[in-house]
């Protein structure tokens, strides 16, 4: 069989912790992720004289860094997570705190996250192994299971108690651009992308 190699349009990304402008006013951030995967693109969009955050990497020290390295001083305007897994929405709650912007999110990934942060007892970790063995792991999937049960608070700040709140077919003006709020499931239970028809 005969493979294609990818083409990637920016064939060196950034270094952890730094930007690359990929289009005019789109800006990648690559963030160290301490798992197998060992980075998250992350986005910053320029909005007038500042920020809109999209996804903020795992809560740990070196991700802060990352963030008060990044930022240097600049206005946040906004902070948008697509969905509830730590690496996307794990600085969420540091990040609004710090920078006093509300976190825009969809109802069910924040609802579903801000659930994982408080369900952390003996009988979530049980009911988390009797879910995958009734979907059919074997042991060795459960070992992993019963690792990482209740792991999801340690990888992210708590929550806002509140979002604004975005869903599919919503629309965002973003550095004067029109963002279209494009809902999928199966990630994660309401993952939002956003959608420029402008920047395509």
């Amino acid at each position: 069989m005969t493979r294609t190699p990818l083409d990637h349009p920016f064939p060196i990304p950034p270094a952890s912790g730094t930007t690359l402008e990929v289009a005019p006013g789109i800006h990648w951030l690559r963030m160290a992720l301490p798992f197998a995967l060992d980075h998250i693109n992350l986005w910053l969009l320029e909005d007038g004289d500042g920020w809109a955050i999209v996804d903020t990497g795992v809560a740990d020290d070196a991700t802060r860094a990352a963030w008060e390295s990044v930022l240097a001083g600049k206005r946040v305007t906004r902070l948008i997570c697509t969905h509830f897994h730590p690496d996307h929405m794990g600085l969420a709650g540091w990040l609004a705190q710090r920078h006093g912007v509300p976190l825009t999110a969809t109802l069910g990934e924040w609802s579903f996250g801000r659930m994982l942060t408080l369900e952390i007892g003996d009988d979530y970790h049980a009911n988390q192994v009797e879910h995958y063995r009734r979907a059919g792991y074997g042991e060795d999937l459960l070992a992993g299971v019963r690792q990482r049960s209740g792991s999801y608070g340690t990888r992210v700040a708590p929550l806002p108690a509140s979002i604004s709140d975005i869903r599919d077919g919503s629309r965002i003006i973003i550095g004067g651009r029109l963002w279209q709020v494009v809902v999928g499931r199966g990630h994660s239970p309401e993952h939002a992308c956003l959608w420029c028809a402008e920047t395509g």
